[in-house]
């Protein structure tokens, strides 16, 4: 697709202001977390309506995930992602006003909502605002800067816990509208490809389409079993749960470094490569994880494992991004069903993990998940495509009517 509608100077300024809004996305998500003991006193919440409410952000961003790519398709990129932000100023100053339980679990839930549009949107415009050899240095980065809302997300929550949840969200809330105002300024290229919501997921009957949407969701369902298996198995290893956090600080920090890298191996050497090495290093350590009883090897294996399985996740939505090139679909709708994988993997690694733990075999989690990377890699090998090399069928600047290959509309 062509990219000279936006100027240099315009795509930096987008790529920071998307990489500002996937933070504060993330900020907002983590920052429930030091809240949950409060919530727990101020509105008597049990441990069951506890997991309800965690769980109201994965069932809004599940059930919205490709909703959100046809509406991004259909309204544009822009109008799509200044709307998410708005949403999500809405929904986090009903979050810090709500004072009944059914008023957090919506809040929440919309939150899901708003993240789906806000990631679907971001990425889309990014994508078709840059040449596709930089596609991988930009979702790299994005992801990185997400990270640091992780980062930043406890803290804030932490600060509504002495200071009031009305007036830190009410804040964050004001946060975002100021980003959309900014965004409205930036131009947008022409929209392209199919915006028909079924389009994205026939494409994905491709040989490289599917393995990058099983990618994520594999990667996703690792991410989620860790953050209930690693805090648990190095508790029974003796560390206390102020180490513990230190641990996933570190983990945080890794992943914000290796984001960029990881992108521009991508761009350099096609999805391919940093895919296969990631896969290689998750089946590793995942099995190391299954054999080590001490303390060290435990620490050492967790830090390296969650880093390493995401450095999979950019070449992953590369792939993706060039198929919807390739096959005329709006990217904007390959990019949701990666977004839809990716929320149905968390929720069912991290269930999958406590039904694991509650039965004592948390050791298979970790076997199976060697076994299922290693499978993985296997048949990336063997897979064949110009997209997981980095060629593209199609020059980078032809461009495709709704429903094929052809002259632009």
């Amino acid at each position: 697709m062509s990219t000279d509608a936006i100027d240099a100077s315009a795509r930096r300024r987008l790529l920071v202001l998307v990489s500002i809004a996937f933070a504060l996305d993330w900020t907002f998500y983590s920052a429930v977390t030091p809240l949950i003991p409060d919530l727990q006193r101020e509105m008597g919440l049990t441990d069951a309506a506890t997991g309800i409410f965690v769980a109201s952000y994965a069932l809004g961003l599940l059930g919205s995930a490709l909703a959100a790519g046809w509406v991004t398709a259909r309204i544009g990129a822009r109008t799509a992602l200044v709307a998410s932000l708005v949403m999500f100023a809405a929904v986090t100053v009903l979050f810090g006003l709500a004072d009944t339980v059914a008023g957090l679990d919506l809040a929440r839930g919309l939150q899901g909502v708003a993240s789906a549009v806000t990631w679907a949107a971001g990425l889309a415009w990014l994508l078709a605002a840059n040449p596709e050899d930089r596609h991988g240095l930009l979702i790299g980065t994005t992801t990185s800067a997400s990270m640091v809302g992780g980062l930043i997300g406890p803290l804030l929550g932490a600060s509504a816990v002495h200071l009031g949840r009305p007036v830190i969200f009410s804040l964050v809330g004001a946060g975002a509208v100021f980003l959309a105002l900014l965004l409205r300024a930036v131009p947008v290229p022409p929209r392209e490809g199919d915006i028909r919501p079924l389009a994205a997921l026939r494409v994905l009957a491709d040989g490289a389409g599917a393995l990058a949407a099983w990618v994520i969701l594999l990667i996703a369902a690792i991410t989620g079993a860790m953050v209930v298996l690693a805090p648990l198995r190095l508790d029974r290893l003796g560390l206390g749960s102020t180490d513990i956090a230190v641990v996933f600080l570190v983990v945080a920090l890794i992943e914000i470094v290796i984001g960029p890298p990881v992108g521009r191996f991508t761009d350099r050497d096609g999805p391919r490569r940093p895919m296969l090495l990631a896969l290689i290093l998750t089946t590793a350590l995942s099995g190391a994880l299954a054999a080590v009883s001490s303390l060290v090897p435990a620490i050492v294996s967790i830090g390296l494992l969650l880093p390493c399985a995401l450095a999979a996740i950019t070449p992953a939505y590369v792939v993706l991004g060039g198929l919807a090139t390739d096959r005329g679909v709006a990217v904007a709708g390959l990019l949701a069903a990666g977004n839809l994988a990716w929320a149905a993997g968390e929720s069912g690694g991290a269930l999958s993990a406590g039904w694991l733990e509650d039965g004592g075999v948390a050791t298979a989690g970790y076997i199976g998940m060697a076994l299922l990377a290693l499978a993985t890699s296997v048949v990336l090998f063997l897979t064949r495509s110009p997209l997981l090399s980095g060629r593209t069928p199609i020059a980078a600047d032809q461009t495709h009517p709704v429903g094929g290959r052809g002259a632009s509309r």
